[in-house]
């Protein structure tokens, strides 16, 4: 009796963590992209590692390049949106 209420727990508690640890990192990461689509250009990911590691890493890379060309677009004058940069 005493273990199948230990399985039954362990089981319970890991039914509840695995998910959690699927979503919350594509939970923050939607949570990052809302903010720089309503024009947050400064927010970044700070999801590590992991399941939402790789998907945050490239994501704060494409932002910082998305970045980079507005910065240069903005020395040179130009306007980056109309000349296709972002």
């Amino acid at each position: 009796m005493i273990a199948f209420t230990l399985i039954l727990a362990l089981f319970l508690f890991l039914s509840y963590y695995i998910p959690l640890s699927i979503t919350s990192p594509i939970r923050r990461l939607t949570q990052v992209t809302d903010q720089v689509a309503k024009g947050d250009l400064t927010v970044r990911s700070d999801v590590t590692g992991g399941r939402g590691g790789p998907g945050a890493q490239r994501f704060t890379e494409y932002h910082d390049r998305q970045d980079q060309r507005t910065v240069r677009a903005g020395e040179d004058g130009a306007d980056p949106v109309a000349q296709g940069g972002i």
